[in-house]
């Protein structure tokens, strides 16, 4: 895999503790980009993580208050263009979420990057790649979009996601999201 240049989270105080770890940890290896409710929410963060010892070049904040707090869901999904330039998928995300679904756009706006948005409905937690066109989903994602087929869906990871093979693994027994991310 290729080193990870920066990390989205949401910030949500309810996970207090774990937050702050998750942060710390994530900023000694990359830049991490913080959604939080507003900027006295930002500022305060950034103070407490400064005087933690956190380099302030390596926690930014965005402000803008969202559903939930599952960024590897709604938020983009990174991809490299035929130019080898960046660009955000943006799949289509619960529609009772329509700011989490907004993030990606958002993001791709601030850091001026194309963002497409395939005509599938997924979450980012049911979509892993390798970076070199072996993708990976579970069967939910089939179950997701009954509009269209098997093939159709191949396709369309192809063309939006850059799949050049596309495994799709049967879903766990009992578990809810129906993600690939909850047991690989």
């Amino acid at each position: 895999f290729e080193r990870t240049d920066a990390v989205i989270i949401d910030w949500d105080m309810y996970f207090g503790n774990y937050m702050v770890d998750l942060v710390t940890a994530a900023a000694a290896a990359s830049t991490v980009y913080l959604l939080t409710d507003d900027v006295e929410e930002s500022r305060s963060l950034g103070d407490f993580f400064t005087a933690r010892g956190i380099d302030p070049r390596r926690v930014r904040f965005f402000e803008y208050p969202n559903d939930a707090l599952w960024t590897r869901d709604y938020g983009p999904i990174p991809v490299a263009q035929a130019d080898g330039n960046p660009a955000m998928v943006d799949a289509t995300y619960y529609p009772d979420r329509r700011r989490d679904d907004a993030v990606p756009t958002f993001l791709g706006r601030y850091f001026d990057v194309l963002v497409t948005r395939p005509p599938v409905v997924t979450e980012g937690g049911n979509f892993m790649t390798n970076g070199e066109g072996l993708c990976v989903v579970t069967n939910w994602l089939l179950q997701e979009n009954p509009d269209f087929t098997r093939d159709e869906i191949l396709a369309l990871n192809g063309a939006y996601f850059g799949c050049e093979e596309t495994l799709i693994l049967t879903r766990m027994d009992g578990e809810g999201t129906g993600h690939i991310d909850m047991f690989a």
